[in-house]
């Protein structure tokens, strides 16, 4: 017995007695091919599931709205349970081509299918965007351990926090043929060879679709503690891109943003947990680089580096709560940096 009283106040924790830690199964297959020209062909399919993960749910009964709607209302403070009811499943196709550095060119390529569920995600990387503090009109997108219906966990189960539908990454080294050692002008006189020779180019590309987010209503249609999402009519997983309004960004158009509204007391949501998807993020920093050779020992490396050479905006979450004024506006929040270049000098000797 959990020895709370009727009308007891203040918080209370209970541990499940058959509480069990959290069990991982996976399974996977992987194969390499040799390819023309030095290269290496990869192909992984990989399936990752969780059970028994450790959740929190809460009961809290103060305070009687037009959406109280839990049971043991004579207790006014809060029942806390540890149960092992949380799951999780990943799904991935992984292809990799490289190369190894053959006749001044080299390069690695990398393309990843994955899908990600649970009912509640952890991933300690996930702060690193911008996330708004956590407030009635604008939750924060940080995952909670508390379900939207302890009686009902499968309304939690969607798109991991993390979930990445598409990620490609790659890199690749170009060495300039020309001068000595190079396919062309290869006897070229020390003086010319130290001018137009010794070039290279490399460059790193990242792009990743949008991470998954959850639009929120505003107010708690199944319980005291967790927001209920919002409703959305006729609406898709992919609705929302960046768009400009006077000049001010923002991820759902006027006309998108209408299509929202808060469910009915007692009913959830139709569109759920993690059922939007965000912007994606990119990124290519390149590198032009230069060695001037004096003899078999010493060498000066000149380096021109550009990061983020496009100068391309990668967008954060808009504001997610649709009682807020500002909902559906991005603004400045952005996950990527500026363009930034610089120029270094190194002599090797």
């Amino acid at each position: 017995a959990s020895g709370l009283r009727v009308g007891e106040t203040g918080s209370a924790f209970l541990l499940r007695q058959t509480l069990a830690g959290p069990v991982t199964a996976a399974n996977g297959t992987r194969t390499s091919e040799l390819v023309a020209g030095g290269g290496v062909a990869q192909a992984a399919f990989l399936i990752a599931q969780g059970v028994r993960g450790n959740g929190t749910p809460v009961i809290v009964a103060n305070g009687f709205s037009p959406f109280y709607f839990q049971p043991y209302p004579q207790y006014t403070g809060a029942v806390n349970v540890i149960d092992s009811n949380d799951r999780s499943r990943y799904n991935a196709l992984e292809i990799q081509l490289s190369r190894r550095l053959s006749r001044g060119f080299s390069f690695q390529a990398s393309y990843t299918l994955a899908k990600s569920e649970d009912t509640r995600s952890f991933d300690p990387a996930f702060a690193v965007a911008n996330r708004a503090t956590s407030t009635t009109s604008n939750p924060g997108q940080s995952a909670a351990n508390t379900p939207f219906d302890i009686r009902n966990r499968d309304l939690n189960y969607a798109r991991s926090d993390f979930d990445r539908r598409h990620a490609v990454q790659g890199y690749a080294l170009f060495e300039l043929p020309f001068g000595r050692e190079r396919r062309f002008a290869s006897d070229l006189p020390t003086v010319l060879d130290r001018i137009i020779g010794g070039f290279e180019i490399a460059g790193i590309i990242r792009y990743y679709t949008g991470r998954p987010f959850t639009v929120y209503s505003g107010v708690n249609t199944l319980s005291q503690v967790v927001q209920t999402p919002a409703n959305c009519n006729n609406c898709s997983p992919d609705l929302g891109r960046i768009v400009q309004e006077s000049g001010t960004n923002f991820y759902f158009t006027a006309e998108q943003r209408a299509l929202f509204s808060a469910p009915a007391p007692g009913e959830f949501s139709n569109t759920g947990r993690n059922f939007f998807t965000g912007p994606p993020f990119f990124n290519l920093d390149m590198t032009l680089g230069k060695r001037i050779r004096f003899d078999e020992s010493r060498n000066l490396e000149l380096r021109l580096e550009a990061q983020n050479a496009t100068n391309t905006p990668s967008f954060d979450f808009p504001t997610t709560g649709l009682a807020n004024s500002t909902f559906g506006r991005v603004r400045d929040g952005v996950v990527s940096s500026s363009r930034k270049v610089q120029i270094a000098a190194k002599f090797n000797f």
